[in-house]
């Protein structure tokens, strides 16, 4: 199959679309986990590494605790019914192949809000427009809005649903910026983390800029 940013690079809309049925069938599908995720568990982490990157970035300090006091403010409820979670849902989980997606890696279900997976997707999606906007060939909110149009036309009534995919895309970036700053597993040489950090802080900027 074709990875998700070639297959958007080439097919466009078609995708996304197909991309927003995909996670429609998949919340709606009754599969027991032990997992689960709730919005109160994430803040909590996120209290623990925006006091980690304020420590890092003082300059940053005050905007970083401004969106954490905004996540706490606007945390959405559980909704009443939890959805089968991917759990780590991204491009590198999302295979375009004969015209169909196939979800991949499961490792991290769970149960909770469908909001969460979009979320994680949207800004995965967001941060490849950032860094190479050629490689999909379309602007941020175009995509979002073809995705989260797809999977509200496959999935029940649900009103709320766009406030608390915007919620999970701010956890999802901070996890992002955090991990870019403090994660040495991967490209531990100088001018790789360099690099990192300089993406960390324009991310910041970005998630500044959209609270």
């Amino acid at each position: 199959g074709d990875s998700l940013s070639s297959a958007v690079a080439q097919h466009g809309s078609v995708v996304l679309s197909n991309v927003g049925r995909a996670l429609a069938t998949l919340h709606a599908t009754d599969i027991a986990v032990d997992g689960a995720t709730s919005p109160a568990a994430m803040l909590a982490e996120m209290r623990s590494k925006v006091a980690g990157l304020c420590a890092r970035f003082p300059d940053h300090a005050a905007s970083l605790r401004s969106m954490l006091v905004t996540l706490q403010r606007e945390m959405p409820p559980l909704p009443a019914q939890l959805s089968f979670l991917h759990g780590d849902c991204g491009p590198a989980q999302l295979l375009w192949q004969t015209g169909r997606i196939v979800v991949l890696d499961f490792d991290k279900c769970a149960r909770g809000d469908a909001a969460l997976d979009l979320g994680n997707l949207l800004t995965q999606l967001r941060r490849i427009t950032l860094r190479k906007p050629e490689r999909l060939a379309m602007s941020f909110p175009s995509l979002r809005a073809a995705i989260l149009d797809a999977y509200q036309r496959w999935s029940p009534p649900d009103p709320g649903l766009d406030r608390r995919v915007a919620w999970y895309e701010q956890v999802a970036l901070l996890r992002k910026i955090h991990g870019l700053t403090f994660d040495r597993s991967r490209h531990p040489e100088a001018d790789a983390l360099k690099q990192r950090e300089a993406e960390a802080i324009s991310l910041l900027a970005c998630e500044r800029d959209s609270v």
